[in-house]
């Protein structure tokens, strides 16, 4: 991204900041339980993110009917989207019953809603760098997402991939997952080294800051884009 914006307005001084994980996922409580009870075998993965046609939510009605076949366990899709999105484009679908849609979360609220969840499924097409990424990571929850060059660049070793818009891959990668605890850990621990590979919250504002700063000694045209 940052080199295309570069040379879209054919200039060096393009900066960016690398996205991170907000600081109070370090520093989080526990809020009244958002699902309910979880029932035998639930397996639960989470998509934090509003509508938008990039995020490739439409794809999870169709993961839901391939993940059926598993006798073992069942699979539960938890999003946050508006009731009016979701009652749009997935009220009515037959494999809406897989679908747990509980509204927009407050921020401070997240952390804890990743802890009632086993799974952070990310299927989105597009992206800088998408924060859920680094919250899964410091939340210790193994990721599932889209096998194109921003999420491996981002999760390194600490996600399984499927190609983008392939249900029945994605579900099978998912079962995958479900099923092997000793790979759950794997990616939990690879995730917690990854974490080390980003700014630090404080690191990420004082980046901010300093742009800022050359900006109002003139020293730098305002050109930024933001990782």
């Amino acid at each position: 991204v940052n080199q295309r914006v570069r040379q879209a307005l054919n200039t060096e001084q393009v900066f960016t900041v690398t996205n991170t994980h907000n600081g109070f996922y370090h520093d989080w409580k526990a809020y009244p339980p958002k699902l309910p009870p979880r029932k035998p075998g639930e397996v639960r993965l989470l998509t934090l993110s509003a509508w938008y046609p990039h995020k490739n939510l439409d794809i999870i009605p169709g993961i839901a009917e391939e993940l059926k076949g598993d006798r073992d366990r069942s699979y539960t899709f938890v999003l946050t989207l508006p009731e009016k999105d979701f009652e749009q484009h997935f009220a009515g679908h037959p494999n809406a019953a897989s679908i747990l849609n509980i509204g927009p979360v407050k921020p401070r609220e997240c952390p804890s809603l990743y802890q009632e969840c086993d799974i952070m499924f990310l299927p989105t097409l597009a992206e800088c760098f998408s924060a859920s990424y680094p919250e899964a990571m410091v939340m210790e929850r193994p990721i599932a997402t889209t096998d194109l060059g921003f999420a491996r660049s981002i999760c390194g070793e600490a996600a399984l991939f499927f190609p983008p818009r392939n249900a029945r891959a994605a579900a099978r990668q998912i079962e995958r997952l479900a099923a092997d605890p000793a790979l759950q850990e794997e990616l939990i621990r690879k995730g917690r080294e990854r974490l080390q590979a980003f700014d630090t919250p404080p690191q990420r504002a004082e980046k901010y800051l300093g742009i800022c700063r050359k900006l109002a000694e003139g020293t730098l045209q305002p050109a930024l884009v933001r990782g």
